[in-house]
């Protein structure tokens, strides 16, 4: 079934929900957290040697060497400059990881169907692949015994490598971010031959690194794989990232700004830089959100998760702002030292929304001064009845002569303006005390 209504695009397309974005939509920019094996996941404990790759009878786990894996990550990096939307980060956890890079030497095969060089599986392929074990999503596995593998081979007398593995390499990739062959190479037996196929004209590896036909065209995305890549995640980097998590129990972020959606139980994340949002499907009552020395916990009706360096919580009927020494707490400080009330919900909302968006503390401090709630409130004030005023709303007292001198000195000679002045008084420690015993639980916003 058409997904794009364009032919070239859906041609590669291995399924509406075989990306790494799946949960939002289409184009949605997205970061994928990618490893190297360095020993065999938990997940192959048990199973026979054909889950890691089909007619394989007997295998034996290769680490990959830092020369292939130089060449791997050269062709993320041609992927990423390609499609805008997708970015990758290597992390040292496969646990964590969303494609897991790995390599086998083959002890035995079935004669009959011989050997793959290399194969990549893609975003939520576990759910249909049936009978057999599947193979896990994104998981991508090169035959150490392949010609292409060798980083010395030669074809024909002339040198093809390394660029020969890391045209592999890519290929393999773009089935683990959701690219299929735009052919029916097998038969139809294979899921990555389903149709809609290019035109025989056109399916030419010209156009298309997933094509099995045409001569060597190096080690980059062709044009038909940047449409298609295009169209999963974005022709332009995000102002936040989707996360691609899969599902695993252990999720790790990059330095982006990133959403996390948490379909499981019992998760450990570490979200890493950033402004990251962890999101619920379910109302904020359903959860019990604690705060703790490491971070937060997040309890709910099946288990509970952890988080780390996580600053936002999303529920389907608001958020919670976690980072109350960060913008949350910054904006509900302010509404205490400028109009010494609780926010209201969607206003406080609305002025996180700004400052995520790029303003400042000394801007969203000028817009508060020149407001119609603060005009209305108090009307045209003098210095001296300004600094009174931010002495009750913080202070719940009348200002001491001493500071109030020292301050009122600084706005008559300009060296302080009333926006900083304001800034100043609401990330004091006085009003950073006088309202922890309300945030210390995250801030409520909608």
């Amino acid at each position: 079934m058409p997904i794009s209504e364009d032919y070239r695009i859906d041609a590669l397309l291995q399924g509406d929900i075989h990306r790494w974005n799946h949960q939002w939509v289409m184009g949605t920019p997205t970061v994928v957290p990618y490893a190297f094996m360095d020993a065999l996941p938990g997940y192959y404990a048990g199973i026979p040697a054909n889950y890691i790759q089909p007619d394989m009878v007997s295998y034996s786990l290769v680490v990959i060497d830092e020369a292939h894996r130089v060449l791997v990550r050269q062709e993320v990096q041609q992927i990423e400059a390609a499609i805008p939307g997708l970015k990758f980060f290597e992390t040292t956890n496969p646990d964590a990881a969303v494609i897991r890079i790995g390599a086998y030497w083959p002890t035995a095969t079935v004669p009959s169907t011989g050997q793959y060089d290399a194969s990549g599986m893609a975003p939520n392929m576990n759910n249909i692949v049936a009978g057999d074990p599947p193979r896990h999503s994104g998981d991508l596995w090169f035959n150490t015994s392949s010609q292409q593998y060798d980083l010395a081979a030669t074809f024909m007398g002339y040198t093809v490598q390394p660029t020969w593995f890391a045209n592999m390499a890519l290929h393999e990739l773009g089935h683990t971010i959701g690219f299929k062959h735009p052919g029916n190479y097998s038969g139809g037996a294979a899921a990555s031959d389903i149709s809609p196929w290019l035109p025989a004209a056109e399916d030419d590896s010209v156009n298309t690194v997933m094509s099995y036909n045409g001569d060597y065209a190096g080690p980059e995305l062709r044009p038909y794989d940047i449409l298609a890549g295009r169209f999963l995640y974005g022709s332009a980097a995000g102002a936040d990232w989707v996360l691609a998590s899969d599902g695993n129990t252990v999720v790790e972020g990059s330095a982006l700004n990133e959403r996390i959606a948490l379909a499981g139980s019992g998760l450990a994340v570490d979200a890493g830089g950033g402004v990251d949002v962890a999101v619920y499907s379910d109302n904020r009552a359903q959860h019990v959100v604690t705060n703790t020395a490491s971070g937060w916990t997040v309890s709910g009706l099946v288990g509970a998760d952890t988080l780390t360096n996580v600053e936002r919580l999303s529920f389907a009927d608001g958020s919670l702002g976690l980072d109350i020494s960060g913008t949350s707490g910054q904006m509900y400080r302010l509404y205490k030292a400028a109009f010494n009330r609780i926010p209201d919900a969607p206003g406080l909302g609305w002025n996180i929304g700004l400052v995520d968006g790029g303003l400042t503390l000394a801007q969203m401090s000028a817009a508060f001064v020149v407001s119609a709630e603060f005009t209305s409130t108090y009307g045209a004030l003098t210095n001296v009845q300004f600094l009174d005023q931010l002495y009750l709303n913080v202070l719940a007292r009348p200002a001491d002569p001493v500071g109030a001198a020292w301050n009122l000195n600084l706005l008559e000679t300009n060296a302080v303006d009333r926006p900083g002045m304001l800034a100043a008084y609401s990330e004091s420690a006085e009003n950073q005390a006088a309202v922890i015993g309300q945030i210390q639980d995250g801030i409520w916003f909608t």
